[in-house]
């Protein structure tokens, strides 16, 4: 037998639900979705969780195979893993950092924000495959260097799918975060 990988046309992603009445106004700020994704090490997972087979995702385009559909920029991943950047670009607006725990808004952190809100979100995520569980962990633990509580809470794959269901701005539209893997 001989191993070959095949590079599947193929991006993973977390969907926010910025239809969440409490904290859809926190996700639809650009930067705290910029220092989200600043806490994933997507090189980490892909050296010692996925053995060195697979990219990060930078964007809606995979980087590879190589193609014309993806600008330079995207392929230069401008958030890269960095849990100091992500807290000070927090601090930055306005949120009151508080490592290992929930940071909290003492100003104008951005439409729809009260004072006092929270960087606390439930994340779920399917279960049944150890890489996945693996992943989530480690971005929740970076997450809490920069004062953000990720509660990760795990369910069936076709639950976590169903819970991803768009929906409208309500007290039905609970959801906050769901992850199913690559």
């Amino acid at each position: 037998y001989r191993f070959e990988p095949w590079i599947d046309w193929g991006i993973n992603y977390l969907p926010f639900n910025f239809a969440n009445p409490d904290v859809g106004p926190i996700f639809k700020q650009l930067y705290v979705r910029q220092a989200m994704q600043m806490l994933i090490d997507q090189k980490g997972y892909v050296k010692n969780l996925h053995k060195g087979y697979g990219w990060p995702t930078n964007g809606p385009v995979p980087i590879q195979p190589a193609n014309n559909y993806v600008s330079a920029y995207v392929k230069s991943g401008p958030y890269k893993y960095d849990p100091d950047r992500a807290a000070a670009l927090l601090k930055s607006h306005r949120w009151t950092i508080h490592p290992d725990g929930a940071s909290e808004c003492t100003g104008n952190c951005g439409d729809g924000i009260d004072q006092g809100a929270k960087l606390s979100f439930t994340l779920m995520y399917a279960s049944g495959d150890p890489i996945t569980s693996q992943q989530v962990q480690a971005w929740k633990s970076a997450a809490a260097k920069a004062g953000i509580e990720l509660k990760l809470s795990e369910a069936p794959f076709n639950q976590v799918i169903a819970a991803a269901a768009p929906c409208q701005a309500g007290a039905k539209c609970t959801w906050q975060l769901v992850y199913w893997g690559g």
